[in-house]
């Protein structure tokens, strides 16, 4: 059960951000598939707002070297690994999550892959994740439930050293009791009471660069240390 209101709201949040991870039904008995990174980014990822267009346009996309390598979590034995696309400015992630998160075991850990696209936006850096060529997913979805599936962008501010990388999310909460309050206005869809942006690029942009000067609009960062 969740300790509060707050981390209910973002574990639910986070459910329906990652649509496009399923578990399947096998004898009346869940059964967890290959892509088990539903788990995965529930541990990881404190909040995410997901939408339907990017954050970015071409123009605004940016690289950074110092971002290339592997990089171990602070706190946990997550490995993060950014490598640079051939022939274009994004990068590809493979993010390693250990079950046992911050226990020296054997065990394999769970993969997943995504396309990131680094930019600016007004002062800040950004992140865009977006599902990348992820095999395990193609292996334990098939064509009809692949076929219902969307996915969606998220997005989170980055600050890029030599040895460290710190991932700073928007918390969903804060947003949802912004728009609620009609404090700020931003196109978008509810589902069962979740958060789903459907605004463009340029509308998107408007707003979260001024949206990101607010207080309380991000989490606590995720730290990266270099480890080669």
């Amino acid at each position: 059960m969740c300790s509060s209101k707050k981390l209910c709201n973002h574990v639910k949040q986070l459910y329906y951000c990652i649509v496009n991870l399923v578990v399947l039904q096998n004898h009346n008995k869940m059964k967890k598939l290959k892509i088990s990174i539903v788990l995965m980014i529930f541990l990881t990822f404190g909040s995410c707002i997901p939408s339907l267009h990017p954050l970015y346009f071409e123009k605004d996309l940016i690289t950074n070297q110092n971002m290339i390598g592997t990089w171990k979590e602070d706190g946990s034995l997550n490995t993060w690994v950014f490598y640079r696309n051939d022939n274009k400015k994004s990068y590809t992630l493979r993010f390693l999550e250990k079950s046992n998160n911050n226990i020296d075991d054997a065990t394999p850990g769970i993969l997943g892959i995504f396309e990131i696209n680094l930019f600016k936006l007004g002062d800040e850096t950004f992140l865009d994740f977006y599902p990348g060529e992820n095999k395990i997913m193609e292996e334990g979805i098939n064509f009809l439930m692949a076929f219902h599936l969307l996915p969606v962008h998220t997005f989170a501010k980055i600050e890029i050293s030599k040895d460290t990388i710190l991932i700073y999310q928007f918390d969903v909460t804060h947003l949802e009791g912004l728009l609620d309050e009609g404090k700020i206005r931003i196109r978008h869809a509810t589902r069962r009471n979740d958060l789903v942006l459907t605004a463009k690029t340029e509308e998107l942009q408007e707003f979260f660069i001024k949206y990101s000067k607010e207080e309380d609009v991000f989490m606590d960062p995720i730290v990266l240390i270099k480890n080669n």
